[in-house]
């Protein structure tokens, strides 16, 4: 299994914050946990396939998309500056640090990207948490 693929899957311990704080909002913990056990999995997929499918490419992004959605609009919704700000900021950065890993070279792209998903991984444990 491929390195990137491995990666990916700490994604899936976002979903520890909602499964610990099941009685805040069911309707809020449904829709978030469907959108990353989606989004991940299909991420883990994409990789899986060696980055070939593009159906699966546009899935993967989707899924991301949507992720980063919910995110900004929960964030608004809460009312909170201090939440909404954070949920900006954190996620521009990963932005760019996404971005980043396009310009190193070839042969570093692995593990750039595979560390990516690790700091990914990082902030939306985060997130969940301070949206829960």
């Amino acid at each position: 299994m491929n390195i990137l693929a491995i990666s990916t899957l700490p994604h899936y311990l976002t979903l520890a914050p909602l499964l610990v704080n099941r009685n805040y909002n069911k309707e809020y913990n449904y829709i978030y946990s469907s959108i990353i056990l989606y989004s991940t999995t299909l991420s883990f997929l994409w990789h899986l396939s060696n980055e070939e499918n593009n159906v699966l490419f546009i899935m993967d992004y989707f899924g991301a998309f949507l992720w980063l959605l919910f995110e900004i609009g929960y964030s608004i919704h809460s009312k909170n500056e201090s939440i909404i700000y954070k949920v900006f900021i954190l996620n521009n950065i990963i932005y760019y640090l996404n971005k980043t890993c396009d310009f190193v070279p070839r042969e570093h792209y692995l593990v750039c990207h595979s560390a990516w998903h690790i700091i990914s991984s990082i902030k939306c444990i985060y997130i969940a948490k301070l949206l829960n």
